[in-house]
């Protein structure tokens, strides 16, 4: 399942089926540019570099797409493009007018089969014949396991087609990469379960070709749920916590821990300091701005910043009286640490496990600054499958996000990147790329 940011990322407004010419509609949407960025020509980072926006910069949505390595990319109103990640606070501008949805169809010459599990808001098991397989519903997503919605999302599908006998029919693609069949999924009286689940809100459409047989159909049951307020359309979200965090005393790691907040607990932030990096909640305690979903712009400067403390000399140490040594003695060299790489912004990777079915790779941030590795992928030389980090990914100095794919599951925090092994391969080099595109291998002596 393609990631749905925690966001609620806005409005998947509709896109031309030539790449990378994009239909523009009278939807639109406002955002906020969430820290300095680079925009392309194109969705994505090898697109040539057309400018640049500041963080807290306001700006105008036309449109998006889902490039082939599975970012989400935005069009602004400049025709310019800028990646999803980098992005704040979506509103919708200018609500469609409703248009009646056909969500009924005639199930003759499909595949029937029966549910047996639900795995989320998009991704069923159902058994055909005597077999078993997994499903993803083409042209649409649900959120992910720990964003708003997913499990309202789940119970949906759940009440919508678990136990029952439904209708498949499929487009150009057989399977995805994860070998889940992609599918069209239908009730016995016609229902379309996949523009179901968006025009109840719990899903958004997407464009992935080349199955885009029922894009327009998608796009519209879309248009039906925003003007109707339905589900993840229901209302601004307010700011919450993007992530379990710190706050602190003032606007820095430098000041003093003065509370925590669990990832999506609601924020109530009244001021900024001077640079926007740092917002300042109701209490008087401060959070990275980086790690607040939907927080709210136009904030003022906050009153009375509290001074960086101070940073005490160390105390000198009177010399220990010493017998004076017979010959001076060279110091014995001492060898320095080295990480694992050169790594991007302080971001490294490590190795947690590496068997033959079961591998979890984990990047690291040894640098000084908190970093977003929201779509950062992790390639292997061998084979074609990848890795992309969640959206609202953010490491703190010293933190570490696993990766875990075959039968390992993340040992701390982390995702689950497929159910097959990707990296287990003798000799084979791993590589790291960052949104914009800077990388670095980890040399293939290191993976076993």
């Amino acid at each position: 399942m393609q990631k749905l940011s925690s966001l609620l990322i806005a409005l998947l407004l509709s896109v031309a089926l030539i790449f990378p010419a994009v239909a523009q509609t009278p939807t639109s949407a406002t955002a906020t540019v969430a820290s300095a960025a680079n925009l392309r020509s194109g969705p994505g980072a090898t697109f040539a570099r057309v400018g640049s926006a500041t963080p807290g910069q306001a700006v105008t949505i036309i449109a998006s797409q889902t490039n082939p390595a599975g970012e989400l990319w935005y069009q602004l109103s400049d025709n310019s493009w800028i990646a999803g990640f980098l992005l704040r606070n979506l509103r919708s501008v200018t609500p469609p007018t409703p248009t009646p949805t056909p969500v009924r169809f005639s199930t003759a010459g499909m595949v029937p089969a029966s549910v047996t599990n639900i795995v989320d808001g998009d991704t069923i098991d159902v058994r055909i014949a005597a077999s078993v397989f997994r499903l993803r519903y083409i042209g649409m997503d649900t959120p992910e396991r720990g964003d708003n919605l997913f499990a309202e999302a789940t119970a949906a599908n759940r009440t919508l087609v678990f136990g029952k006998t439904v209708y498949l029919e499929k487009d150009i693609s057989d399977t995805d990469r994860f070998d889940r069949l992609l599918r069209y999924v239908y009730l016995a009286d016609g229902t379309f379960i996949n523009a179901e689940l968006v025009r109840m809100g719990y899903a958004v459409a997407s464009t992935y070709p080349p199955d885009i047989k029922y894009q327009e159909t998608l796009r519209l049951a879309q248009q039906t749920a925003v003007a109707a307020a339905a589900g993840m359309w229901a209302s601004e979200s307010a700011a919450t916590a993007a992530n379990a965090a710190n706050l602190r005393a003032g606007p820095g790691t430098n000041y003093a821990v003065a509370g925590s907040v669990a990832r999506g607990q609601a924020l109530d932030i009244t001021a900024r300091n001077q640079t926007g990096d740092w917002l300042q909640l109701a209490s008087g305690a401060w959070i990275f701005a980086a790690l607040v979903a939907a927080a709210p712009t136009g904030l003022p400067l906050a009153a009375n910043i509290p001074a960086p403390p101070a940073v005490a000399a160390p105390a000198a140490q009177p010399a220990a009286s010493q017998p004076a040594p017979a010959a001076a003695q060279p110091a014995a060299a001492q060898p320095a640490p080295q990480p694992l790489g050169p790594g991007i912004d302080g971001i490294v990777v490590e190795i947690v496990e590496n068997y033959s079915t079961a591998e979890i790779l984990a990047l690291r941030n040894n640098g000084a600054a908190a970093t977003d590795v929201s779509a950062w992928r992790l390639d292997g030389s061998k084979g074609t499958d990848y890795c992309v980090m969640p959206s609202g990914t953010i490491l703190q100095p010293g933190e570490s996000f696993e990766v875990a794919t075959g039968d390992s599951q993340p040992r701390g925090r982390g995702f689950k990147c497929g159910d097959k092994p990707i990296w287990n391969n003798g000799g084979e080099t791993i590589f790291l790329k960052s949104a914009d595109g800077r990388g670095y291998q980890i040399e293939s002596r290191q993976v076993r």
